[in-house]
């Protein structure tokens, strides 16, 4: 048999060769060692446990870094929620969404902290890398689920009283009535983001909140406000206060028997004795009710005072006088809001 050339051989064995090597699966390169891993991946399964981690020099500061961490994602991830959840009813809007968010945040602020009581944070190790320690603050899911769906029965509960008792009440009684329901909801729309947020999500409610919060907008847009002074500079206060609840967005009628509130403010003045040369000073005290044109009920009541300067004695209590009546008028045009 002929085997060719001795050239052409050992050519043709090196072509193989080069074809074996290229067609030959590539080595792996060596593994990157694996991390320390975190005890919360055993001892905390997340589907049962909501966890975050924090680091301290010391096992007590590692404690309290978890938890603030925890509260932080827990807080970031309600708001969001929240804000989604009362929009839906509430509706678009770059100035209401300012305000709702604001509200949620209060209410996150006076609520958050004590959701989290109760959290694990018993892990503790300290890290054979950094010298530090570490620490795991774990929310159990269905433990903290359990306390909110029972707080949300509640809130429900208090809110379907709420609308119930409405029937037969005045504009005005039902305006500030179903002012509450909104404000009980937004308490409401907290808890049940808790509960999405830990992944139980919450019932839906017994009543028609698009309902209650659709009249309370309709009637805050029609609510007719007359306003009466009296006590010291009576023009000077009605004036300003005439102008406070207009800049509010509220409708001031002159007429009272067409008003469904009459706001009636009643202020005094005293001087105040000089404490610097050349100034006078003047004190206005006083109060604000809003009384219901229905039923002659005063619904609200404020009070107020405040210190006002001028070179002029005159001045410096009309100055007092005004003043006051922007304050009152600001407290009384939060009731409407």
């Amino acid at each position: 048999m002929n085997r060719g050339h001795p050239l052409l051989q050992a050519l043709a064995a090196g072509c193989i060769a080069c074809l074996a090597a290229a067609c030959a699966p590539a080595t792996a390169p060596p593994a990157a060692p694996l991390a320390e891993p975190s005890p919360a991946q055993a001892a905390y399964p997340a589907a049962r446990y909501l966890t975050a981690e924090g680091t301290g020099r010391t096992a007590a500061d590692a404690k309290d870094a978890a938890l603030s961490e925890l509260a932080r994602v827990f807080e970031a991830r309600i708001e969001s929620e929240a804000v989604d959840s009362v929009k839906a009813v509430y509706g678009e809007g770059k100035d209401q969404e300012d305000w709702l968010r604001q509200e949620i945040r209060t209410r996150l602020r006076v609520t958050s902290r004590v959701a989290l009581e109760g959290v694990r944070t018993d892990t503790v190790w300290r890290s054979s890398k950094d010298g530090l320690y570490h620490a795991v603050a774990a929310l159990d899911r269905d433990r903290a689920a359990a306390a909110w769906r029972a707080r949300l029965e509640e809130v429900d509960a208090t809110i379907s009283g709420a609308i119930s008792a409405l029937a037969g009440r005045s504009r005005l009684a039902r305006l500030l009535g179903l002012r509450r329901v909104r404000d009980l909801w937004m308490d409401r729309s907290v808890v049940a983001s808790r509960l999405r947020v830990v992944g139980r999500p919450a019932p839906p409610p017994p009543y028609d909140i698009r309902a209650a919060i659709g009249e309370f907008s309709s009637l805050r847009a029609d609510l007719k406000l007359a306003v009466r002074a009296g006590g010291d500079a009576p023009k000077a206060v009605e004036a300003e206060t005439i102008q406070a609840l207009t800049r509010a967005g509220l409708w001031v009628t002159p007429d009272e028997a067409a008003a469904d509130a009459v706001v009636i403010c009643r202020v005094q003045v005293e001087d105040v004795p000089r404490s610097a040369p050349g100034w006078h000073y003047a004190r206005a005290h006083g109060a604000a009710g809003v009384r219901d044109t229905a039923d002659g009920r005063t619904a609200a009541t404020f009070s107020a005072q405040v210190r006002e300067a001028h070179v002029e004695a005159d001045e410096a209590r009309k100055k007092a006088a005004r003043a006051l009546a922007a304050k009152l008028a600001a407290s009384v045009a939060a009731l409407f809001q």
